[in-house]
């Protein structure tokens, strides 16, 4: 016997289980109180995601190593250049942090019921946004790491 559950059933999840033989509608589940409607995403870009960032020859930078899980602080070998896609990946930028997290605190009404999801690239980078949000001004009651890892 197979069963599936999905929220969002694929094509290939189909394939594998068959058509499904219950649907449950997002509206109706919001309306019968099973699920919490929410906001759509909202992409926040600073100046950093447009341009990158940049280190000259020898310039000092911090890089993640991934296979060590620890940050390392090294010259520029030569003239560097990171887009958004390695932020927090390939290389720390602690200003990129601080200013989605300035950014946010702009956008979100503290007095408002609710909560906020911020998607980060690993453990790391999710503590680095803690401790950015928390120096942003805000209570740091109000904002709180969520209780599982990235580590498998």
């Amino acid at each position: 016997m197979k069963i599936g559950l999905t929220a969002t059933p694929a094509k290939h999840t189909t394939q594998i289980f068959g058509e499904p033989v219950f649907s449950y509608k997002y509206h109706r589940a919001v309306v019968e109180g099973y699920l919490v409607d929410h906001e759509p995403p909202t992409r926040i870009t600073t100046s950093m995601d447009e341009a990158g960032v940049s280190w000259a020859l020898g310039e000092e930078m911090l890089v993640y190593r991934a296979d060590k899980k620890n940050v390392d602080l090294v010259h520029a070998p030569d003239d560097v250049q990171i887009d958004v896609t390695g932020f927090n990946k390939k290389v720390i930028v602690p200003a990129h942090n601080r200013a989605i997290c300035q950014a946010l605190a702009n956008e979100i009404d503290p007095k408002l019921p609710g909560k906020t999801l911020i998607f980060c690239t690993n453990d790391r980078h999710a503590d680095a946004v803690v401790a950015s949000a928390t120096g942003s001004g805000r209570s740091p009651h109000r904002c709180e790491r969520a209780p599982w890892s990235t580590a498998r």
